[in-house]
């Protein structure tokens, strides 16, 4: 009855106008009163309220003091609906996903880049991101981070740079492609970089480049 509606108050009696509620008869319960709890576009979240074992003689005052407590009750709400959803995104992405500072040390990992690199969470925080590249492709790289810093927009890498490779912990390259996305955070700018492993797709392609150049033959 409140929820995306309108305030609702009853200043007494409120087991006998809601029979079916044991909690109210469970508490004790005289009087209640509650209103609604919107997001940012007017949709309903929640709704904060009180209930009391004594009828509510000053119902308007309870009114006010509800309202006061409303604004940043449905702010945290809303705070928190949003890391639940970025954290599922991070968590369960099928991409391994890093989270890297200006240091180039990574801050964030999720489960699926430890199946894929071979590192615990542990061993991959702190953990500067040239030890996830073979040799050959860390020379420069801290100069190609500070620039896509100071210029930082959502990239593709993998398309433009055919031979991207990626080190496991237990030595094994293997090819990969890359997103890289600036993150605003309190700590300051952040990379995500979402890595994906094409091992699969390049064999696709060298077999039918080897099936192409057998019919030509």
């Amino acid at each position: 009855r409140v929820i995306g509606k309108r305030t609702a108050i009853f200043t007494e009696q409120v087991q006998q106008l809601f029979p079916e509620d044991r909690m109210l008869v469970d508490l004790g319960v005289s009087s209640y009163a509650a209103i609604p709890l919107f997001d940012m576009n007017g949709l309903p979240i929640g709704h904060v309220g009180v209930m009391s074992r004594r009828p509510l003689r000053q119902a308007k005052q309870v009114e006010d003091l509800l309202r006061l407590f409303a604004v940043p009750a449905a702010a945290e709400l809303e705070r928190q609906r949003t890391d639940t959803k970025f954290h599922d995104f991070f968590e369960f992405s099928p991409d391994a996903i890093l989270m890297v500072n200006p240091e180039g040390l990574i801050t964030l990992a999720n489960r699926q880049a430890q199946s894929l690199f071979g590192y615990s969470r542990a061993e991959l925080l702190g953990l500067p991101m040239e030890k996830l590249m073979p040799e050959s492709g860390r020379q420069g790289h801290a100069h190609l981070r500070q620039q896509f810093l100071a210029a930082a927009t959502p990239r593709m890498m993998g398309a433009g740079r055919p031979g991207l490779r990626a080190l496991k912990k237990d030595g094994t390259i293997f090819p990969i492609d890359i997103s890289l996305s600036p993150i605003q955070s309190e700590e300051g700018l952040l990379v995500a970089a979402a890595v994906r492993d094409i091992t699969e797709r390049k064999q696709a392609e060298q077999a039918l480049q080897n099936s192409e150049r057998y019919n030509r033959q």
